[in-house]
């Protein structure tokens, strides 16, 4: 192409930037879930940043609701995680599909376990590439929020 065909490239291109710009942002703000169990639905050869970037995300959801004294602790799985961050207006309807699985195609795991200040703590486990929960060792990847002496139920909509 001539030159103005370069110019309508790259306007695209500024176009699919801004648009790029937004949704990580949109991401960044909205932030995490996790759901259940892992699905074998093992897919070799994926990075793990898509994983990382997720479990970031759910781990600022994690953190936005604790701040907001939703009671963590009492969250069966990651969907009821995900429920709440939306009926906290945090989490964007939308959104909460994309942040049931890692980058591997399994769905996160969601631990309440004991915390080093004889509190409690939440975590959001990928099963990582191998697609088996190996209780945060192996290849599992995982994002871990303390509560510190556990968390105050909010009024949230129930």
């Amino acid at each position: 192409m001539g030159f103005l065909g370069n110019e309508i490239r790259n306007s695209r291109s500024v176009k699919v930037a801004r648009y790029a710009a937004t949704a990580v942002l949109a991401s960044a703000v909205v932030t995490v879930l996790l759901t259940t169990c892992c699905v074998d639905s093992h897919r070799p050869g994926r990075s793990p940043g898509e994983t990382t970037s997720k479990l970031n995300e759910i781990g600022a959801l994690m953190k936005g609701l604790k701040t907001r004294h939703f009671d963590l602790s009492a969250v069966k799985d990651a969907d009821e995680l995900l429920d709440m961050a939306c009926r906290a207006k945090i989490l964007p309807g939308p959104l909460k599909d994309r942040l049931k699985i890692d980058g591997w195609g399994n769905r996160f795991v969601w631990q309440v376990c004991k915390a080093s200040n004889d509190g409690t703590a939440v975590a959001v486990v990928s099963c990582g590439e191998n697609g088996r929960f190996e209780w945060g060792g192996g290849d599992d990847m995982v994002f871990r929020l303390e509560l510190l002496g556990g968390s105050t139920p909010a009024e949230n909509g129930r």
